[in-house]
């Protein structure tokens, strides 16, 4: 369940990059005001453009500050509070995660580099926390519009099951999974996940 979260978020994060950056030809230095976030599949972001906006710090930084914001898309709207860092060069974003999802903390560092047609999600300690699990990512992959590639390890810590890793690696666009225990990094599970039809298949050592 958290391997489709975890492939999908850094290209909505690229989007949402394209979109803030749609007016200014992707060039931060031009924001001069603060201004509502765009959405993706609605005029904005957050329910209330207000509680959603891009903030200029520098000619090449800005910051994204939520206010109980409430996402305006998706079957299952979160509430945002807190701010993401957005530090350009070129095509590459550094964000620096310091937000509330849901009442959960997601933090960390994440650099986005914008191609065409793919784009390449770097994650660095980054980690979020649901009511179910706690989960921390490094590693990078690259996400083309008919195959992925890169290696991710995902560290997942959830009450009543035992700490485990994820190792993440693609090939044609064919995620497979490892679950490891980290203790003695013997492998658990082994699993095959295609992006394209949502389907995994897993079996035991």
């Amino acid at each position: 369940g958290a391997v489709p979260f975890i492939l999908e978020f850094g290209a909505d994060i690229a989007d949402l990059l394209e979109a803030a950056g749609a007016d200014k030809s992707g060039n931060m230095s031009l924001q001069v005001a603060c201004t509502p976030m765009p959405g993706l599949e609605s005029d904005y972001f957050c329910t209330d453009p207000e509680d959603g906006e891009i903030c200029p710090v520098d000619e090449t930084t800005t910051e994204w500050v939520f206010n109980s914001c409430v996402q305006a898309e998706g079957d299952d709207p979160g509430t945002l509070d807190g701010t993401v860092t957005v530090t350009q060069s070129g095509n590459t974003f550094d964000l620096v995660f310091n937000l509330d999802v849901d009442g959960g903390p997601m933090t960390g560092d994440l650099t986005i580099v914008l191609g065409d047609p793919c784009v390449t999600a770097t994650y660095t300690d980054f980690e979020f926390e649901t009511d179910s699990a706690s989960t921390t990512i490094d590693g990078s992959n690259t996400i083309c519009p008919e195959s992925a590639s890169g290696n991710l390890d995902v560290v997942v810590s959830a009450p009543g099951i035992r700490r485990f890793l994820m190792q993440i690696s693609f090939s044609q666009g064919i995620a497979t999974i490892v679950i490891v225990n980290p203790s003695t990094m013997l492998p658990l599970y082994t699993c095959t996940y295609n992006p394209l039809s949502e389907t995994a298949q897993c079996f035991t050592y």
